[in-house]
């Protein structure tokens, strides 16, 4: 059998000609989102430099309004970060604003074929897109920032075949679920 397309993806960002359920991979990231919660004071380290700016998406989704300083404060060096690295496609408190994951959607920032990581464990919901969508810890996150590259293991994949027809009411995902 071939390649299933997380393999295709992860072959293609790896830089192989094929990969396998259990290979690690240290893949090119296309696309690196991250949120108001990246910049927050008790986690935040100052950047001296991003692997490629354009590659970064800065939206401010988890803490709007701010309803604390340590939330202000977050927004202000999320803000700070932007401008010293020339970030363009940044969504700040009332432009262009949204929960991250539908701007994915409205902004086509998840492209088919690509790498997409962010610090939120409903990112792979943009896999629905045909790209290869992971949720990472903050400092895995920053680091595919910096480095422009993360790591996968890949997965196995399983196949379920349904027989006979669904009840009234109950859909492929409760029959999954």
């Amino acid at each position: 059998m071939g390649m299933t397309i997380a393999e295709k993806i992860l072959a293609r960002a790896g830089g192989r000609p094929g990969v396998g359920p259990g290979d690690l991979v240290t893949v090119k990231v296309d696309t690196v989102i991250l949120f108001d919660n990246n910049f927050m004071p008790s986690i935040w380290r100052e950047i001296l430099r991003l692997q490629d700016p354009q590659r970064i998406i800065v939206v401010f989704d988890h803490r709007v309004p701010a309803a604390t300083q340590q939330s202000a404060a977050a927004h202000r060096t999320g803000r700070e970060f932007v401008r010293k690295f020339g970030i363009r496609r940044f969504h700040d408190v009332g432009y262009a604003q949204g929960i991250s994951h539908q701007l994915v959607a409205d902004h086509g920032y998840a492209l088919p074929g690509t790498v997409l990581v962010c610090s939120d464990s409903q990112t792979c919901s943009a896999g629905v897109f045909n790209c290869l969508a992971r949720g990472v810890g903050g400092p895995d996150v920053m680091y595919a920032a910096i480095k422009g590259e993360t790591w996968f293991r890949v997965g196995a994949t399983v196949r379920y075949a349904l027989e006979g027809k669904l009840p009234p009411a109950v859909t492929a995902k409760d029959a999954f679920l």
